[in-house]
């Protein structure tokens, strides 16, 4: 049996955790898998629920040599045969370990799209000499892989898959009812680690300039907003959207990992990122029948089609054209329902997670 190494070095619940997890889960009765991290996190709960074993090791710096030399004694003491990485420092650990001796496969993940420095990118040239394998998760970040100077031959391509029967359960709490949100509101939501470069800033505007649209227009429906998610800039955001006046339409959840409670209790769902490598948060509402408007922000464009008529494309930092577009949704209970029927329908065959498992899978193997 396949003995493989995943590397984190926080265990956060994000998108990449939640990918990982997806990819583990569906091939873990033919694999054996560790995760290896630094500090722990929400995400501990993911890999526990499915009984995979975790194992604490200390990662300092980008370049830290003990971290590499108790890699390379995990990976003897446990026969792997395969190291797959996630970001930057786990991964210069893992090729450090390498070149230290250690006689594994390097696969690594790239899950960003935003602007590097020209350090981080020179850096991400030299560790792919010693890389087996460079999955990007969608077109946008292999473009974005070549122009920076990594090999195509070094890549393949495999988005980050979803289990479309999890999220056909219903819901275990009544969040609705929780918040004491009217049965007959629309409710908007929003899923994302409160970062620079996940736009909240930019969301909140919008949310200003919707409710100054529904004035205007005189649209008489109540609305709420619901931003589940925690992160560094979660009090400065509220004390925005405080100064802005419009903190009695908004609740900020903190956060939570009982997703599919919220998108089932709302009635569409936004994804406000300035950069977004691929937009597992997308799958996930679509996998939910909610209609999505996204900014056109890297991956989100793959998902999204306007041929499919499967969700809404706004440049991001455009607060005008998505309230509008959040707006026409409010007001057709009609185009909300066919949206997210069509949203669902695109997504069924095309990021089945159990096909996109073997892709991987047969990385390893090469």
């Amino acid at each position: 049996m396949l003995n493989i190494v995943h590397m984190f070095n926080y265990l956060g619940h994000a998108g990449t955790e939640i990918s990982v997890y997806n990819t583990i889960n569906e091939i873990k009765d033919i694999t054996n898998t560790l995760v290896v991290y630094s500090k722990d996190g929400p995400g501990r709960k993911l890999f526990e629920e499915i009984d995979i074993p975790l194992l604490q090791m200390e990662m300092d710096k980008t370049f830290d040599i003990k971290a590499a030399i108790n890699l390379k004694k995990i990976c003897v003491e446990n026969s792997v045969d395969v190291v797959h990485t996630h970001f930057l420092r786990e991964h210069s650990i893992a090729v450090l370990s390498k070149c230290l001796g250690n006689k594994v496969k390097i696969i690594n993940s790239r899950h960003m799209f935003f602007e590097n420095k020209k350090s981080v990118i020179y850096l991400n040239k030299l560790l792919s000499f010693k890389t087996d394998k460079i999955i990007a998760v969608s077109k946008s970040v292999e473009e974005k892989l070549i122009k920076e100077g990594i090999p195509r031959e070094k890549i393949s391509y495999i988005p980050n898959g979803i289990d479309l029967d999890k999220w056909k359960s219903p819901p275990k709490e009544n969040v609705r009812e929780m918040y004491n949100i009217d049965k007959d509101a629309i409710v908007i939501t929003s899923v994302a680690r409160f970062r620079w470069e996940k736009g909240h800033k930019f969301f909140i505007d919008s949310i200003r300039t919707y409710f100054e649209l529904m004035e205007k227009e005189k649209v008489n429906k109540k609305v709420v907003f619901i931003l589940v998610g925690d992160g560094a800039l979660f009090e400065s955001i509220k004390e925005y959207a405080d100064e802005l006046g419009i903190n009695e339409h908004l609740i900020f959840t903190g956060f939570k990992d009982n997703i599919i409670d919220f998108l089932k209790a709302s009635d569409c769902f936004i994804c406000h990122s300035q950069y977004e490598a691929f937009g597992i948060s997308l799958l996930e509402a679509m996998a939910c029948k909610l209609p999505v408007i996204s900014t056109d922000s890297g991956g989100t464009k793959e998902i999204i089609e306007d041929k499919l008529n499967n969700g809404i494309l706004v440049p991001y930092g455009d607060s005008e054209k998505l309230a509008e577009e959040m707006l026409k949704l409010t007001k057709d209970d009609e185009l909300r329902n066919r949206m997210g029927k069509n949203g669902y329908d695109s997504i069924v065959s095309k990021y089945d997670l159990k096909y996109l498992a073997e892709e991987t899978l047969k990385i390893y193997l090469k």
